[in-house]
């Protein structure tokens, strides 16, 4: 298996855990920012607070998903000349 082809099956791990893990929050930062809204109104900084958790872990999953897709772009920005050969490798 070439570093580079390893390397993409590593990004598209650590996609998947990143989106199972956000994905799990978002339905317990949805019901905090609903139940804290229903709530008086001194409560309206804790549910602002809890829409910026519901916003970054929408993020977070969104991040996860580019990364499950296997961010070609990371890839190949760790390894530039995957695709080139070098005139050593045709055994000139």
């Amino acid at each position: 298996m070439k570093p580079s082809a390893l390397f993409g099956v590593i990004v598209r791990v650590i996609g998947l855990i990143t989106t199972l893990c956000a994905a799990w929050h978002i339905p317990f930062a949805l019901f905090n920012v609903v139940t804290q809204y229903k709530s008086e109104l001194r409560y309206v900084e804790q549910a602002q607070r809890s829409i910026l958790v519901l916003l970054c872990d929408i993020l977070v999953v969104v991040a996860g998903l580019w990364l499950l897709r296997g961010a070609k772009a990371l890839v190949s920005f760790a390894y530039p000349n995957e695709g080139q050969t070098t005139e050593g490798e045709h055994g000139d």
